[in-house]
């Protein structure tokens, strides 16, 4: 079932995220989404729900007022679409990726893959492809789910297009997902540079128990050397807002699909999913692999650029950085202090800004961005790394 909504009349720009709110007579949901349509997946047959929405600002205290009611049934019959859905966005000359699936588990514990060649779908085989494929609870649906993840190696051109996913034993319950040829590189820098963790973490989180990892190379940190992740016992109520800011949102549940992570855990692994407070603390045993599978991300991505140097006189500031390797362009964002952001990219390693006291500097290639550079103008120098 897949709703959609218009950005607000009024201020559209303000919006962070959008909060849609499902009910039935039984239970309240909260999905949380950056886009203007959710698909809701898993909705059990024969049952009455209540959908709205609401956008909030990045201020958690600012939101708008909830969406007009939106009523639905579902039958023991219906299927009308894609139970899963989800897009990957890859570079045309990528070798490689993961696709991930999951479903309600059927009378089968065997999933098809399939592709859509013209008007039909093709099965998957072959010795470029393999099939991850095991049965996970979701607790907090209280049912088995099928989880699969399809490797595709070797990718050419023919391999972007759209997916099928299905358990041999049912066509009527699919997931779909859509491989899109991508280049971070030629498109335009986005709005805002990247948050720092103590922007995001003051923004999501409220426990001060979790702050401790806010505060990055500080005193305040409260963090031994090597511990990637605070306490969970003390914050598992704020663990994956947590999660997300020290992660910077990853996705890739493919990866995690593919060393056989469970179902429950897989919201450390990709932002599309949610992580429950009981199963943040069960899960912290897989850190391992969920930091290998984001390290599979960063390492196709740039360094930082290094010896980010400015120089100022009047208004103007000189800027210059060392090149970094696989960069092929740079995001420069420059602004006075709390003002909107001005955005730049580059090929080379020297620019000029007018009027800036903030800079942040990336190096961007096809699979995006590597970690920013910051500096700012304090004391009538430029200072690195702020919070």
């Amino acid at each position: 079932m897949k709703i959609q909504w218009s950005s607000p009349a009024e201020h559209p720009k303000l919006v962070h995220v959008y909060k849609v709110h499902l009910l039935d007579d039984e239970i309240e949901r909260i999905h949380t989404t950056k886009h203007n349509s959710h698909i809701f997946e898993h909705l059990r047959p024969d049952r009455s729900y209540r959908v709205y929405v609401v956008a909030h600002a990045s201020d958690p205290s600012s939101k708008s007022v909830p969406s007009d009611i939106l009523r639905f049934s579902t039958s023991s019959s219906d299927s009308d679409g894609p139970s899963f859905n989800s897009t990957l966005h890859l570079p045309k000359e990528a070798k490689r990726t993961t696709l991930p699936c999951h479903l309600r588990k059927g009378i089968s514990t065997h999933m098809i893959w399939e592709k859509k060649v013209g008007s039909f779908y093709r099965r998957v085989d072959g010795s470029r492809y393999h099939v991850t494929t095991y049965t996970s609870e979701d607790r907090k649906e209280l049912m088995q789910m099928l989880v699969s993840s399809l490797d595709i190696y070797d990718l050419n051109s023919s391999d972007f297009g759209t997916y099928r996913c299905h358990d041999s034993g049912s066509r009527n319950d699919y997931g779909e997902v859509h491989l899109i040829a991508y280049s971070h590189a030629l498109e335009k820098p986005p709005e805002n540079p990247p948050e720092t963790l103590l922007e995001c973490c003051s923004r999501a989180v409220f426990n001060r128990a979790c702050l401790s990892v806010c505060h990055a190379g500080s005193a305040k940190r409260g963090l031994r050397p090597g511990v990637f992740y605070p306490d969970t016992k003390l914050c598992k109520d704020d663990f994956q807002k947590l999660l997300r800011c020290t992660l910077s949102e990853m996705n890739s549940a493919g990866c995690c699909i593919r060393r056989n992570i469970p179902y429950r855990c897989l919201g450390m692994c990709d932002s599309n999913f949610e992580l429950t407070p009981l199963s943040s603390y069960k899960c912290m045993q897989y850190q391992s692999e969920v930091r290998q599978c984001q390290a599979e991300v960063l390492n196709l991505r740039p360094e930082a650029v290094s010896n980010l140097r400015a120089k100022t006189e009047d208004d103007l500031t000189f800027l210059s950085w060392d090149r970094s390797e696989k960069a092929e362009v740079y995001h420069v964002y420059h602004r006075r202090r709390r003002g909107p952001w001005k955005s730049a990219s580059i090929k080379g390693t020297t620019l000029r800004v007018m009027n800036a006291d903030e800079i942040v500097v990336l190096a961007v290639n096809s699979y995006g961005p590597g970690s920013p550079n910051r500096i700012a103008f304090e004391n009538n120098e430029w200072i690195g790394n702020y919070d």
